[in-house]
């Protein structure tokens, strides 16, 4: 918690200011991230939730990057981050809860974001594991507060209503079947 009050949280202010400044300072944070997550995965989720919280933020912060080589390596970090939830589902559990939704809303924005079409490949390969990891009951902690409702169905209507809204040109059934 040491390293997160003095280095990262300090890191993080400074480079998201603006997303010119700093260049070097950026792309070794993400490389930190990324060893982070390597070699010390367990140790990302031994820290208190609002750290926690931060480092998906700066995942999110950096697949939303216009520089391509930051907007890739948040995205490699991401599906990194997600295989290693895979095979570790004590940790999986409550990541999914704070985290699945919102993400799956972040990747689907950059996805549609013409500015970020050199990560299609690796937005789809994320939307992938998450959309799979539901449908195939990894995810088992509920996402929602509705009785009666599985994950795998409030994920489909909250998608659904996501890019219904974003996309008011598409009509309910066109949505619904893609």
């Amino acid at each position: 918690a040491n390293i997160m009050d003095a280095v990262f949280e300090k890191t993080l202010e400074m480079i998201s200011t603006n997303m010119l400044d700093y260049p070097e300072h950026r792309m070794e944070f993400f490389k930190f991230l990324h060893e982070a997550n390597q070699h010390c995965f367990h140790a990302l989720f031994n820290i208190p939730s609002h750290f926690q919280k931060l480092v998906v933020d700066s995942i999110v912060w950096a697949f939303k990057h216009t520089e391509r080589n930051i907007s890739e390596t948040g995205l490699e970090i991401l599906l990194s981050l997600l295989e290693n939830l895979a095979v570790n589902p004590a940790v999986a559990q409550p990541f999914y809860v704070s985290f699945l939704v919102p993400l799956i809303h972040d990747v689907l924005g950059v996805m549609t974001d013409r500015l970020h079409k050199s990560g299609f490949k690796l937005h789809a390969s994320i939307l992938k594991h998450l959309f799979h990891s539901i449908q195939a009951g990894q995810v088992v902690a509920p996402l929602h507060s509705f009785n009666g409702m599985s994950n795998a169905e409030f994920v489909r209507e909250d998608v659904s209503m996501f890019l219904f809204r974003a996309f008011p040109n598409l009509t309910k059934p066109q949505i619904v079947t893609f």
